[in-house]
């Protein structure tokens, strides 16, 4: 898809599903690794486990790129496999 297609609010809302996504690995880093964080409080990693971050995200990421390859078959006056197959 050209630059002016460019559906930007859904990659940005694609982008805040990967950052959903870090959040949940980045805590559990943070867990795992460091005795003096999980001393000192685990706030950050229980909000993204309550939240439930990381399947919230997976599943808005997919989705937002599934959408965006039906508009690109769509929108796409002579996709590449027809071009291919002439």
């Amino acid at each position: 898809m050209s630059n002016a297609n460019r559906f930007s609010h859904i990659d940005a809302l694609r982008g805040i599903a990967a950052l959903l996504v870090i959040w949940l690995h980045v805590s559990e880093v943070f867990v795992r690794i460091s005795p003096e964080t999980a001393a000192q409080g685990t706030t950050f990693y229980d909000v993204a486990w309550s939240v439930d971050a990381g399947k919230i995200g997976v599943v808005i990421f997919f989705s937002c790129n599934a959408l965006l390859n039906i508009f690109a078959i769509i929108l796409c006056p002579l996709p590449p496999c027809r071009e291919f197959s002439n």
